[in-house]
């Protein structure tokens, strides 16, 4: 019910503001940055011949990010990172003509009620627990939800 009711809510015209305000505290724009930062020679990989971490790296850009958004929100790279994200990953073009398309109703939302998760809700649910997870544990917990998800179609003869 709220999954179609904020679908109904989010115009074609207001998706590229709201999902521009949505990824500024993101973790996925501050790793963004860092690629960008690190193409532009900002944040160096090796330094007198010694490596930084990866995750060096990242403090480092978190730290130049914070510099740069209080110097000019609208630096280069930062803007090219905010890019990336918004057209590479998140396909705004395309999710706009998706709202288009809601809008006009030449799609129909139908929202499903089930207790079992579709496959496509793996991923979003096994990142839930990464934080508790080993890669190893992952696997498994994946391989799990799938049969428990199979057991429960075979039962109860489920159709996606």
């Amino acid at each position: 019910m709220q999954a179609a009711r904020a679908l109904k809510m989010i115009k074609n015209n207001e998706l590229e503001d709201i999902a521009k305000l949505s990824i500024e505290k993101a973790e996925i724009l501050r790793r963004r940055f860092r690629h960008c930062a690190s193409r532009a020679l900002m944040i160096l990989r090796q330094y007198k011949g010694k490596t930084k971490r990866v995750g060096r790296q990242q403090v480092s850009s978190m730290i130049l990010l914070n510099a740069v958004k209080r110097l000019d929100n609208n630096f280069c790279i930062l803007n090219e990172a905010r890019r990336e994200v918004l057209e590479d990953l998140m396909d705004i073009k395309n999710a706009k003509l998706i709202i288009n398309d809601i809008e006009n109703d030449k799609i129909k939302v139908k929202e499903i009620n089930t207790i079992v998760p579709s496959p496509f809700a793996f991923n979003i649910i096994s990142q839930s627990y990464t934080d508790v997870l080993k890669i190893e544990d992952k696997i498994e917990f994946l391989r799990r939800m799938h049969k428990k998800i199979i057991d429960k179609i075979k039962e109860k003869n489920i159709n996606y």
